[in-house]
C-alpha cells in the first residue's frame, strides 16, 4: 500500500507541476482578480510565520492600492 501511495504522489506531483508550468500564471491572475479573498488566503499560507505583522499590513495595503488603481 505504501509503495502505491508513493507512486501516486510522485505521478500526481509531476502532473501538477506540468499543469502549473503551463497554466499557473494565468490561474493565479484569474484567482487574484475574481476571488481576491482566496488569493490573499493562499498568499498568507505561503508566508513564513516569522514575517512581521507590519510587513503583512503593508503588503495588503499595496495590493489594495494597486487594485484600486486598476478600477480607475
Amino acid at each position: 500500500m505504501e509503495a502505491t501511495r508513493r507512486s501516486f504522489n510522485k505521478d500526481f506531483s509531476f502532473a501538477l507541476a506540468a499543469d502549473f508550468k503551463k497554466h499557473g500564471a494565468a490561474a493565479i491572475e484569474k484567482v487574484r482578480k475574481q476571488q481576491p479573498a482566496a488569493y490573499m488566503k493562499i498568499c498568507a499560507l505561503l508566508v513564513p510565520r516569522e514575517m512581521q505583522i507590519e510587513e503583512a499590513i503593508a503588503a495588503i495595503e499595496a495590493m489594495l492600492a494597486a487594485r484600486a488603481g486598476e478600477s480607475d
